[in-house]
């Protein structure tokens, strides 16, 4: 292990090459590295950066190995991967973003932050579990916390900021045991998934308030933190029925009551409850109802009227 001073990275290969596009892209936009560890060698399985950044807005392309990158200050971010729908993130402080090498991603902060990067390589991960294959080759994850590495983080961040006469071996440690503890959390969660009645309310408040636009199973799946493809099988599994037609269920509730007591008409209707025109909806509340959207209007509005004359 060596320690190199803030702005002097290594040679350019696996993580340290990932240390220098990161820096040089933070760099621009008026962040700094404040402190980099990283293992000796030609091709160093891992290295662990410190940086500070002002408010930002930047594109990092696909790295070369993982970035495993921790919240130190608590801050709204917006973006994402950059081939699925960027969101805002409301980051608490060690809240945890994996960013895997496969994937090109934009970030936009309106605030002064602080943040740790691992960048590591499948051998810096020497566990005999699955543990390490699955961090390795997971997908996306954005912003999760793990109360049971909230000692981790600190004692690394402590050593990074002031680091002692053993800095190197004790990051060495602290990196090595965050990586295995996150990897080891990820991969049970990844297991038979059960949803809580309090996370399957989280995903019924998110899809609530974004109805107007196209929600996509990413989207949701970020919401509880977990991988697209491992959401959708574990809420299929749970409740029954696939993201999309709980949210197309959510669309057709939404709709039904906006005809029955709101002025708007059929288009404005559509467009607030995220379907795609008019006829859309039509085809949607005829199929799941049983009759058209001047029906469901006409029958409110009888109602109505038939109260009024008792």
């Amino acid at each position: 292990m060596v320690v190199t001073e803030p702005n002097q990275p290594p040679s350019a290969s696996g993580p340290a090459a990932g240390v220098t596009a990161y820096g040089s892209l933070l760099g621009h936009a008026g962040g700094e590295q404040l402190a980099l560890v990283c293992c000796p060698g030609k091709q160093p399985a891992f290295a662990v950066v410190l940086y500070r950044s002002p408010p930002y807005e930047f594109h990092v392309p696909a790295l070369q190995v993982p970035r495993l990158s921790i919240n130190l200050t608590a801050s709204s971010v917006f973006g994402g991967v950059e081939a699925e729908r960027r969101r805002t993130y409301e980051a608490r402080r060690h809240s945890i973003f994996l960013t895997p090498p496969s994937a090109a991603v934009q970030w936009r902060k309106r605030s002064p932050s602080r943040h740790l990067a691992i960048y590591f390589r499948r051998q810096s991960l020497d566990d005999e579990s699955d543990c390490a294959d699955h961090l390795q080759h997971c997908g996306p994850i954005f912003n999760v916390t793990l109360p049971e590495c909230t000692w981790l983080i600190e004692q690394l961040e402590a050593e990074m900021t002031a680091p002692g006469p053993f800095a190197t071996e004790v990051v060495d440690s602290l990196a090595h045991l965050l990586l295995i503890g996150f990897a080891c959390r990820r991969s049970r969660s990844t297991g038979p998934l059960q949803l809580s009645t309090a996370l399957l309310r989280q995903l019924e408040e998110y899809v609530d308030a974004n109805l107007a636009r196209r929600i996509l199973v990413a989207d949701l799946a970020a919401v509880v933190g977990l991988p697209a493809q491992s959401f959708a099988k574990a809420y299929l599994r749970y409740t029954g029925r696939s993201p999309h037609q709980f949210v197309l269920a959510q669309r057709v509730e939404r709709a039904t009551d906006m005809l029955r007591h709101s002025p708007l008409s059929l288009t404005e209707v559509a467009a607030a409850c995220g379907f795609s025109s008019q006829q859309h909806m039509t085809h949607v509340l005829s199929d799941r109802l049983g009759v058209a959207p001047s029906a469901v209007r006409g029958d409110a509005l009888q109602e109505s009227a038939a109260s009024r004359n008792r």
